[in-house]
């Protein structure tokens, strides 16, 4: 099991995003605790696996449990979902 965990999302990568690919994709379901000033949500899958996410917007990821592999997936989704929206930012390949 991981230990809490503080994690920067990419920057282009928004929090929306990320939080709809794990709903959709790895079964997150999400609570959102406040909307203003900042976004804050919390997040959790039924695989014991995967961590428990605090999600603050605009930039910062707080894991709580989970496989370290299962830590390290999401570090790279992250990756793939920013070189993405700067693939369709810039029209093709950056």
């Amino acid at each position: 099991m991981v230990q809490t965990e503080q994690i920067r999302i990419p920057t282009g990568l928004s929090l929306n995003r990320l939080i709809r690919t794990l709903e959709i994709g790895h079964g997150y379901r999400w609570l959102t605790i406040t909307k203003t000033p900042r976004l804050v949500v919390y997040g959790r899958s039924q695989s014991q696996d995967l961590p428990e996410i605090l999600a603050m917007d605009p930039n910062i990821l707080v894991l709580d449990g989970g496989d370290p592999n299962s830590v390290n997936r999401l570090r790279r989704l992250m990756t793939l979902l920013t070189r993405q929206s700067a693939q369709v930012a810039t029209g093709g390949v950056p």
